[in-house]
């Protein structure tokens, strides 16, 4: 499951953030993601088990913004959404196999919120 390893890289992000800023315990974080990156209810449970190695984030709560998948038409010039990248991505105005991802791939620290 690389949902441990996603959650645990951006736990260490908001770690070292917080340290920079002087907070010593996180309550709230954000991330926004992408469904081509990951399932949320697998990230939900990784952030259960990953954020107890991390002092500052062992209390806090996720809060998670999934982004679609969106490709592009290199052809038309069309954007679609998609509903998994196994399935048929061929574009729905023209038919053109040219396509590429352009949303769904994300993964950033949208915001933490420290603990008052």
């Amino acid at each position: 499951m690389h949902e441990t390893s996603l959650i645990d890289y951006a736990l260490n992000a908001v770690e070292a953030r917080a340290s920079q800023m002087g907070i010593q315990e996180v309550a709230e974080v954000g991330l926004v993601v992408g469904k081509a990156k990951a399932i949320p209810g697998l990230l939900e449970r990784a952030f259960q088990i990953i954020r107890v190695k991390h002092p500052r984030c062992k209390e806090a709560v996720l809060h998670l913004d999934m982004r679609e998948i969106r490709m592009q038409c290199s052809s038309c010039g069309m954007e679609y959404e998609v509903e998994d990248l196994m399935g048929d991505d061929r574009c729905p105005g023209c038919g053109s196999c040219d396509c590429r991802m352009v949303g769904g791939n994300e993964l950033l620290v949208e915001y933490f919120i420290p603990r008052e």
